[in-house]
């Protein structure tokens, strides 16, 4: 796996000029897409959740994890993305 392959980058939706930016910084939402060489794989947030504060998912239902950080939910996605891509 190659870690280099996986990039996050912001939504379309909700982060395009400085008033939206900020209401999402006032609200405490922070959402991320995860791509797979351009190709989008996954999402990842942050939430207030017993199991961790930042929860994954891989095409909106297959899969749903949370992880106390959002780089070990960035790891725990691409390592997932890349065992069921074998």
């Amino acid at each position: 796996m190659n870690i280099k392959d996986y990039k996050l980058k912001r939504p379309k939706d909700g982060y395009n000029n400085e008033k939206e930016r900020a209401f999402a910084k006032w609200s405490n939402i922070s959402d991320w897409e995860v791509l797979f060489k351009g190709q989008k794989i996954g999402n990842i947030w942050y939430t207030q959740s017993w199991g961790g504060e930042w929860g994954w998912d891989v095409d909106a239902t297959k899969h749903l994890e949370y992880d106390k950080t959002k780089r070990f939910a960035f790891y725990a996605l691409a390592n997932h993305h890349h065992r069921e891509c074998k």
